[in-house]
């Protein structure tokens, strides 16, 4: 897992969005090596987590290959948020997936993304195991995506990947 304060050589931090999805105790970074896309997600834990966990601070991390990014901004952008009349995906379409690199990713839409009726997608990586299943995921409510700017990073990240 990335050590955000001492990442490896040829790895930029990207992004830092502190209250993502307007949480307090949540941080998520974006960061990028020459060919992967990392997001790792930092978590103040509660009094209940926290004796779950045995732990104050959960870390996360989730990461897509670079070259994979064209797609995955065009799924969520064309694709899912968009109505089928906009020329978004049928409405009975809830995953797409691809093959990247050797690595197999679905986004999935969810009507429930990190809360209750909050639109978003879900992205995994069906070929990198978490700690806790054999894939690995992140949820991005659309909110997120749109008003804290993490699609706008996505498409500066692939623009500058592609100019490369």
């Amino acid at each position: 897992m990335l050590d955000i304060d001492q990442l490896p050589h040829g790895h930029t931090l990207e992004k830092t969005l502190d209250n993502f999805f307007f949480n307090e105790n949540e941080t998520l970074y974006i960061v990028k090596s020459s060919t992967t896309l990392f997001f790792r997600k930092k978590s103040k834990l509660n009094e209940k987590q926290r004796a779950f966990f045995k732990k104050d601070i959960r870390h996360t991390e989730f990461r897509i290959p670079l070259s994979s990014l064209d797609w995955v901004i065009d799924t969520i952008e064309n694709g899912f948020m968009k109505l089928p009349s906009e020329g978004g995906l049928p409405a009975d379409t809830l995953h797409m997936k691809n093959l990247f690199d050797g690595q197999e990713l679905k986004i999935r839409f969810s009507p429930n993304c990190m809360a209750e009726d909050e639109k978003g997608i879900s992205i995994l990586n069906l070929s990198v195991p978490s700690k806790v299943h054999n894939y690995s995921t992140i949820q991005l409510p659309y909110v997120s995506l749109l008003e804290q700017g993490i699609l706008a990073e996505l498409k500066r990240i692939a623009q500058n990947y592609k100019n490369a």
